[in-house]
């Protein structure tokens, strides 16, 4: 403290000397605000501007020292005086752009970054926060489109190569979006922000090697990196070392230890080595620390569930509710525990009351379409779904629970429209590739888009028997039968019981003349169920085989 009281005086005393210079008096609010005492920082900041009110550094440092003390009215003020009196400053426009864009304030943010573009158009800032404002609006190939353009003049921006990989990630082309922040890292190995986003993609698409590198160097140049911690314990976690990602996520405890999330992460390692008494003490520590904490309150209740105390998972959950009683994700996840105990009317009365608490939550609706389709509530189930998609026209999953169940009514034409704009939100989307080219096969159409489908979730998902069913009859409907029944056989070993699947193999076998197993299967079809769709022409069938 005798040094900073050194330097104060110092400072004062060239504020005497220089009354009418601003830059002593930036200095000394510099020094208040490095000891907190920010309404002294702010009258040296202010005496500055009535010394020399045209000097614009003065006005950005002001609104700077504003966002830094939360005061972000203020600021928004000060930079907008700076535009007051040189009308043509871009600097303190992008400082108002930068500010609007963090608060979602996308009309206002349009609108100034529009002015830096009339001022001159080819202000990098200016490009570069339009593509942000695209990102933002999720307009996202726009927003590649811009960025794009924009690095064939500027290839070594390392800024634009990372906002193009989160325009990318917008659309969901993930190896695009893992070249464009691998680039801008190259280009710029110190910035933190660039590699752990390079990370994250590396662990979300399950290349777990690359991230733990990634975390690494960000941990090189701030070894206190919460974010860098939480990905190399994930990293470690998913390659099921659990030494290793308990020993990152200890690091998150030491680092932050009023941050739940390090007692959450811990606390998945100490379950997945089934010490559930040690994972509990940590998920209600995590809960202790912030009470809407869904995830670790999820976790609580899955171990009680795990030692089959249904009705300890049930209370658990309503004295969270207790502590927070405008969660509605607290009421969604009770809603699970009263459907797993069997207990419908408390279900339906939780998940409704999770949309009465927030009914513009798309996934409220779904959870409870869900529950109506468990319960065979058909019309029910449909209306939630609609409610869902009217929420968020791009929510895959209320297409998907749509398709299915327009799909059980033989309603063809409206599950094949929400399987497809299923699949124009997500095009990897397995389950919806899977069932439109299981429709298109059985109503003999669009054949070889089926086969496209069918080849795309069978790539994705090449253990799935359904799927391989799918494949293959799809290949059998292309007269392709020795094909056909390569991929019938494959799911006919995993799931043995199935009438259909059995109809379907029998039918290839019939096709390529192989009478014997044909017979053998299209039987054991009739007798798992003697009313199966396809069962007339298996009864055909077996009738020419005698």
């Amino acid at each position: 403290m005798g040094k900073a009281n050194l330097a104060e005086g110092e400072l004062v005393e060239a504020t005497k000397v220089a009354p009418g210079e601003v830059e002593p008096r930036m200095m000394l609010g510099d020094l208040y605000v490095s000891l907190k005492r920010m309404e002294d920082a702010e009258k040296q900041y202010l005496r500055g501007l009535e010394i020399d009110p045209k000097r614009i550094a003065t006005y950005l440092h002001l609104g700077d020292f504003y966002l830094l003390w939360g005061k972000t009215e203020k600021a928004v003020e000060t930079y907008a005086k700076a535009t007051e009196v040189e009308s043509k400053n871009i600097s303190a426009r992008v400082k108002l752009a930068e500010l609007f864009l963090s608060q979602n304030q996308l009309d206002k943010a349009s609108e100034t970054i529009g002015k830096i573009l009339e001022i001159n158009p080819k202000s990098h800032e200016g490009t570069l926060l339009k593509g942000r404002l695209l990102i933002a609006k999720k307009e996202y190939n726009e927003a590649v489109g811009l960025f794009q353009s924009y690095l064939k003049e500027n290839p070594k921006s390392s800024m634009a190569h990372y906002a193009l990989g989160l325009a990318h990630l917008g659309n969901r082309d993930i190896q695009q979006a893992k070249a464009a922040f691998a680039e801008a890292v190259k280009l710029n190995p110190n910035w933190k922000e660039a590699r752990i986003r390079l990370a994250e993609v590396h662990l979300g698409t399950g290349s777990f090697d690359p991230a733990i590198e990634e975390a690494q160097e960000v941990l090189k140049r701030e070894p206190k990196s919460f974010q860098a911690y939480l990905i190399l314990g994930n990293a470690h976690f998913f390659k099921r070392d659990l030494q290793k990602a308990a020993k990152a996520f200890d690091e998150l405890i030491q680092i932050a230890p009023e941050n739940p999330v390090g007692y959450f992460q811990k606390g998945r390692v100490l379950l997945v080595q089934q010490r559930e008494k040690e994972a509990l003490a940590l998920l209600e520590r995590a809960l202790s620390l912030q009470p809407n904490f869904l995830d670790a309150l999820a976790l609580v209740a899955g171990i009680y569930l795990n030692q089959k105390e249904k009705k300890k998972a049930i209370e658990r959950v309503e004295t969270q509710i207790k502590a927070s009683p405008q969660n509605p994700f607290f009421y969604n996840l009770l809603g699970r525990l009263h459907e797993a105990n069997q207990d419908v009317k408390a279900a339906e009365a939780s998940y409704k009351k999770a949309i009465d608490l927030n009914p513009n939550i798309a996934g409220f609706y779904i959870s409870l379409g869900s529950f109506y389709s468990r319960q065979n509530m058909a019309e029910k189930a449909i209306e939630e779904y609609g409610l869902a998609v009217e929420k968020d026209p791009n929510s895959v999953a209320a297409h998907m629970g749509l398709g299915v169940l327009y799909d059980l009514q033989k309603r063809y034409d409206k599950a094949k429209e929400h399987y497809q704009r299923a699949l124009k939100i997500n095009s990897r989307f397995a389950p919806a590739a899977n069932n439109l080219a299981y429709l298109y096969a059985e109503r003999g159409e669009n054949i070889d888009e089926a086969l496209a489908l069918a080849q795309s979730a069978k790539e994705q998902f090449p253990d799935d028997p359904h799927i391989s069913d799918t494949l293959g009859w799809v290949y059998y409907k292309k007269n392709v039968f020795g094909r056909a029944i390569v991929y019938l056989r494959e799911a006919n070993e995993k799931i043995q019981n199935n009438a259909t699947m059995r109809y379907h193999l029998g039918m290839a076998y019939y096709k390529n003349g192989e009478n014997d197993n044909a017979r053998r299967e299209l039987k054991k079809a009739l007798e798992l169920d003697p009313k199966f769709p396809g069962a007339e022409e298996a009864k055909e069938v077996l009738s020419k085989l005698r």
